[in-house]
């Protein structure tokens, strides 16, 4: 995990917040996310945030193909076993 330091503005701002929290640029463009420390799991789940890219969940969301059902993707996966 890499580490940032932030200035005393920033560093008031971030911490104002109690829930993980995407965080954009000047053009709202999606760079990172904030997840403060408030309890054990907090950095469990800014390790999984930042592995979800907001512009391709809105692309799948917005797609016309159905996907497949749970159910579906368990069969085409045991299938694949020798």
């Amino acid at each position: 995990m890499n580490t940032l330091t932030v200035d005393s503005s920033l560093a008031q701002s971030l911490s104002d917040l109690n829930a993980l929290t995407e965080i954009r640029d000047s053009e709202g463009k999606p760079i990172g996310y904030f997840s403060p420390v408030c309890g054990e799991r907090s950095a469990a789940y800014s390790q999984a945030a930042a592995h979800f890219d907001v512009d391709e969940m809105k692309r799948r969301k917005e797609s016309a193909d159905p996907g497949l059902t749970t159910a579906e993707v368990l069969d085409r996966l045991k299938s694949l076993e020798p």
